[in-house]
């Protein structure tokens, strides 16, 4: 039993004990602060060993960057001042700044935000002309690299830096590797620049000049053993959209940019090309994303789709949907309205579903060849909310020329050259329509992907957002095209192999702002994370 005293004393202490918890609780909690310069160390050579980047050219960028800090002296994120801030010791501006996970992260995880930045470095390396033999251990290869992780544009040109009186930052970076900047964590590296002399003065380096290996070499002392160009494809540092094939990409983006209850699908046969284009402006005008399915059964991941996305209505794209997939939507959707569009032929069923759209409205008129530059235009035309119709090389079928006159368009566009849709058919196209020559607008580029951005220049010369897929396999883009044309952002076709360095594609590209959001069709093997670098690396370059 406790005395008067001991109750006291446990009064006092519980007393005691309660204040101290509400100081606890009103307290701010204590600031985030940098670990030592000796642990940052470790982690940029450790960063460096496994993203096979010199250790002495990452710890030279993180110094310039952010003076080697995480955090400010109040303990907040170091963070630039620009429309997308640069976050952390990297300072990296190449992200989503819609996707708070990430963000925070950067913020502050530095070990996440180093990982990033040699990352980036080593994508910029592999976005920029090539120097001497692409050996990643010598430092003087890393000029353009290092050019480019703060912007491959003019203003990194040591030509228009020094008009400005200002180094490039390039040259700021291997002028402090010069000097042990941090003492012995950083001991002097000298690195042999390229000489001004042979740079170009009023553009960027070009990937087809030969870039020799400035002399004296120096050989990196920390970095990975293999030298080769390759690697980067065990991440990917830009946002995608992907699937096993391109139902299961379809759905994917369907259940990913649309919500529970929304107003109607689309289900398009997934081996008609031509049928999945018509489906594009049909979706973009109700509001719905597309499905792809097997003829003879709804394909799983279509059927996984639907149960979540739960839509008001289900329209049948085509004659090729069997009876069976019908059935199948009916039972899954019993409260659903299910429709059908189609005729015949493609022909048929574009014709169809344009008769949908209100008359008066620009046509987009399309070569049933079914190439690339049909692609590109469907889905510009979708976004403006104009309907399609198909033809031959050669003649317009009877029901598109009934279209046309029924539709009595303001204006007709097309994409490609000759080589898809005769100037005859055209000249038939504006009569049927009784509109004059100056009436029609044709897109047509070197190659597919410079029709791609023609169409998409005149289309969309201002956006904060752009979208990319392939142009070999044209699955992932048939499927993300209807949620471009929502969003009215462009998708744009890119090779594999990457982004030639001059022509529209490239104009386009340098014409938008650096902080440009990029978004991905399909995975690495449809759209390397190099070719994105390479799209990220011009943007906004010509500004």
């Amino acid at each position: 039993m406790l005395s008067p005293n001991g109750q006291k004393s446990r009064n006092t202490f519980l007393i005691g004990f309660i204040i101290a918890l509400f100081l606890l609780q009103t307290v701010p909690a204590a600031a985030d602060t940098n670990p030592s310069p000796a642990e940052i160390s470790r982690k940029l050579e450790a960063a460096a060993v496994k993203y096979q980047v010199p250790a002495e050219i990452l710890k030279a960028v993180a110094f310039v960057e952010s003076g080697w800090r995480q955090f400010d002296g109040a303990g907040r994120p170091v963070a630039s001042r620009d429309r997308q801030p640069g976050l952390g010791i990297m300072q990296i501006t190449s992200y989503n700044a819609a996707d708070a996970e990430v963000v925070s992260a950067l913020k502050y995880d530095i070990d996440y935000n180093i990982a990033t930045g040699a990352k980036m470095l080593l994508l910029k390396w592999e976005a920029t002309p090539r120097i001497g033999d692409g050996d990643k251990s010598k430092l003087e290869n890393w000029y353009f690299a290092l050019w480019a992780y703060n912007s491959w544009s003019m203003a990194n040109n040591p030509h228009s830096a020094a008009l400005r009186g200002r180094a490039a930052y390039q040259d700021k970076i291997l002028k402090l590797m010069n000097t042990a900047y941090l003492d012995e964590l950083t001991p002097p590296v000298a690195v042999t620049p390229i000489p001004p002399s042979s740079l170009p003065a009023g553009s960027l380096p070009k990937r087809a000049t030969t870039w020799n290996t400035p002399t004296p070499v120096h050989v990196s002392n920390i970095s990975a053993a293999d030298p080769s160009r390759g690697g980067s494809e065990l991440f990917s540092l830009f946002a995608r959209i992907s699937g096993v094939n391109r139902c299961d990409t379809a759905a994917q983006i369907a259940v990913t940019a649309w919500l529970p209850g929304c107003s109607a699908v689309v289900v398009a046969p997934a081996d008609n090309y031509l049928n999945s284009l018509v489906a594009i402006p049909l979706s973009e005008k109700e509001g719905a994303p597309i499905l792809l399915t097997g003829a003879g059964a709804l394909d799983h991941r279509a059927e996984r789709a639907l149960q979540y996305l739960q839509p008001m209505k289900v329209i049948l794209l085509g004659r090729e949907l069997s009876e069976g997939v019908e059935n199948q939507i009916r039972a899954l959707l019993p409260q659903a309205q299910i429709e059908r569009l189609g005729g015949a032929d493609h022909f048929e069923t574009a014709a169809r579903v344009a008769t949908e759209f209100p008359a008066g409205r620009a046509v987009a008129l399309i070569s049933d060849a079914a190439s690339p530059d049909a692609l590109s235009l469907a889905a510009t035309a979708a976004a403006a909310g104009y309907p399609l119709l198909l033809t031959e090389k050669n003649s317009l079928p009877a029901v598109t020329q009934a279209a046309l006159a029924e539709l009595q368009p303001s204006a007709i566009i097309t994409a490609g050259g000759e080589s898809l849709m005769a100037d005859s058919v055209l000249a038939e196209a504006l009569r049927l329509a009784a509109l004059p020559p100056e009436a029609l607008t044709r897109y047509a580029g070197a190659d597919r992907y410079e029709t791609s951005a023609a169409v998409m220049r005149a289309a969309f010369p201002h956006v904060g957002k752009i979208y990319l897929a392939s142009g070999e396999t044209l699955a992932d883009a048939l499927s993300g095209a209807a949620l471009a044309a929502q969003q009215s952002l462009p998708l744009l076709l890119v090779s594999p192999a990457g982004v030639a360095e001059d022509g529209i594609l490239a104009d386009y590209l340098r014409s938008l702002p650096a902080e440009t959001e990029i978004e991905i069709f399909g995975g690495t093997a449809a759209v390397p994370d190099s070719t994105a670098a390479a799209v990220q690396t011009l943007l906004g370059a010509g500004q």
